[in-house]
C-alpha cells in the first residue's frame, strides 16, 4: 500500500520505485496498478506534507486500474479541511473502487457522499466498526453487481431487502437482528463466515432446530468480555449451525476473556456436521488440555493446528505436557499398549506458550513427540514398537513437516532443543524460540 499521508517515503513504494532513475520512472507510469493502491493514515496527516498533490499523482497515474482502499482510524474524530478534501478526491472515483477498507466514520461518511453512488466493479467493503452509520450509508451501496465480500458492525437484513445479499460469498458481522437463519435465508452462497461478539443483549439468538449450511468452508470467531454479559457468540453459533463442508475453524479471543469454553455445543458441531476440517486456530482461548484433546479426538483429518496461550489471564492454558504426550506418535495406554496417534495425518504445529517456568518434563515430551511423527516407522523400529500401520500411505501416521515452539515467558533449554537440529537439515521446519529471540 502506499501511505499518502506518512513522512516517510518508504511507506509509498509507488514514489520510491519512479524516484530511482528516468528509466524506471518510465517503467512505474506505465504500471499503473502500483499507483493504485491507496491509504490514508489521518492521524499521521501533517499540515506541511504535500497530500493534494500526492493524490493528485497517484489518481492520474492509476489511469483507469482499479482502485483499492484504505483509512483506518484509531479515533472518530471529526475531519480538518484538508482531510475532508481528500476524502472528496477518493469519493469522486467510486466507480473505479475495487477492495475497500474504511475505519474511521467522519471519513466514510465524506467519501460515500461524494459522486455517484454505483460500484460496478466493488468486490470487498470492509467497515466493521461503523454501526452508529448504518443502515443509513450502507443503503448507498445499492448498485454493487460484484460485491462478494462485506464486512459490517451491524447487518441491516431488514432494512435493506433490495441489497445484493444473495451473491455474497465472505461475510463479516457482530450485531444483526434476528437469528442466525436470517442471515443465510438472504446470503445462501456465503463461504466464508465471521462473527465477532456483539455487546448487546438483544444482537443474537440461538436458531432451532440447527441449520444446515452447505458451502460454508471457513468460520471464524472473535470474542472479547463485554460488560454486559450479552449471550456467549461461540454458544449461539456452535448451537444454531451444521457445517458439512467447513475445513477451516478459527477461534480468537481478546485479552481479558474468561468465559467459559463450551465443550458439549462444540463438539456436538463437529460431529453432527460431519466435516472433514484441516484448519484449527484457537488464540488466546481459556481451554483446558483435557477439552481440547476431546475436540481432537473429532478431527481425524485435521492438518494444521495453531494454538496460543500468551494472553490469557489465569491457569487455563491448553499447552501442557498432558497434550504434548497426546500427540505423540506411539502414545502408551499401559505397559505395553500402543493407542493410536490423535491426529494422524497433522503436518504442521504452532505452539506459542507464556508459561514461564522452565519444565523439563514439557520440554522432554515435546521433543519425543516431534521425533516420534517425523519419522514413525524408524522411531518405532528404534524403540522396539509394532511398525505396522505406521506409514501414512497406509492410514497410519503422517510425516509432520513443520513445527514452531515460542516461549513468551522464559527462555529455551538449547541442550534440550538440540536433538531437533537434524530434522532441520532432513526438511522439516523446525522453529524454537524464547522470550530472548
Amino acid at each position: 500500500m502506499n501511505e499518502l499521508t506518512s513522512p516517510k517515503v518508504q511507506d509509498i513504494p509507488a514514489l520510491v520505485i519512479s524516484g530511482v532513475c528516468s528509466r524506471w520512472r518510465d517503467l512505474s507510469k506505465a504500471h499503473p496498478c502500483l499507483w493504485s493502491r491507496i491509504r490514508l493514515h489521518f492521524q499521521s496527516t501533517t499540515r506541511h506534507l504535500p497530500t493534494d498533490a500526492l493524490m493528485n499523482t497517484f489518481i492520474d497515474s492509476s489511469q483507469q486500474c482499479p482502485l483499492t482502499l484504505e483509512l483506518p482510524a484509531r479515533t472518530l474524530g471529526e475531519l480538518e479541511t484538508h482531510q475532508q478534501h481528500l476524502c472528496d478526491v477518493l469519493g469522486s472515483q467510486k466507480p473505479r473502487w475495487k477492495q475497500v477498507k474504511i475505519g474511521h466514520r467522519a471519513a466514510f461518511q465524506v467519501v460515500i457522499a461524494q459522486g455517484p453512488s454505483h460500484f460496478p466493479i466493488l468486490e470487498q467493503l470492509l467497515i466493521p466498526a461503523l454501526q452508529a452509520s448504518l443502515p443509513t450509508d450502507i443503503r448507498k451501496f445499492q448498485q454493487v453487481p460484484s460485491l462478494k465480500v462485506l464486512s459490517v458492525g451491524r447487518l441491516p437484513l431488514q432494512s435493506m431487502p433490495n441489497f445484493m445479499w444473495n451473491q455474497l460469498t465472505h461475510l463479516s458481522l457482530a450485531q444483526f437482528h434476528g437469528g442466525i437463519k436470517s442471515i443465510f435465508e438472504r446470503c445462501p452462497e456465503l463461504k466464508d463466515l465471521f462473527f465477532r461478539q456483539p455487546s448487546s443483549h438483544d444482537s443474537v439468538h440461538s436458531s432451532t432446530p440447527p441449520l444446515i449450511a452447505p458451502v460454508v468452508e471457513s468460520l471464524s470467531l472473535r470474542l472479547s468480555q463485554p460488560p454486559t454479559f450479552p449471550p456467549n457468540i461461540t454458544n449461539v453459533v456452535f448451537e444454531s449451525l451444521r457445517c458439512p463442508s467447513l475445513t477451516s475453524l478459527l477461534i480468537e479471543a481478546t485479552e481479558g476473556y474468561r468465559c467459559t469454553w463450551p465443550r458439549n455445543e462444540v463438539n456436538e458441531f463437529i460431529s453432527h456436521s460431519s466435516c472433514h476440517l484441516t484448519t484449527l486456530f484457537i488464540e488466546f482461548v481459556p481451554l483446558s488440555d483435557t477439552n481440547l484433546i476431546d475436540l481432537l479426538h473429532l478431527l481425524p483429518s485435521l492438518l494444521h493446528l495453531t494454538l496460543d496461550d500468551s494472553k490469557i489471564r489465569g491457569p487455563e492454558s491448553p499447552i501442557t505436557s498432558h497434550l504434548i504426550q497426546s500427540l505423540h506418535a506411539f502414545r502408551r495406554t499401559g505397559s505395553n499398549m500402543i493407542s493410536p496417534a490423535l491426529v494422524r495425518r497433522l503436518h504442521s504445529l504452532s505452539l506459542t506458550s507464556s508459561g514461564s517456568n522452565t519444565d523439563t518434563t514439557f520440554d522432554r515430551d515435546f521433543v519425543d513427540m516431534v521425533l516420534s511423527r517425523w519419522r514413525p516407522d524408524v522411531y518405532a523400529s528404534g524403540y522396539g514398537l509394532d511398525t505396522s500401520g505406521s506409514t501414512d500411505s497406509e492410514g497410519g501416521t503422517a510425516c509432520l513437516r513443520s513445527v514452531v515452539m515460542r516461549f513468551t515467558n522464559r527462555n529455551v533449554d538449547l541442550e534440550m532443543y538440540r536433538q531437533l537440529e537434524h530434522l532441520e537439515k532432513e526438511g522439516m521446519r523446525v522453529v524454537v524460540v524464547g522470550q530472548s529471540l
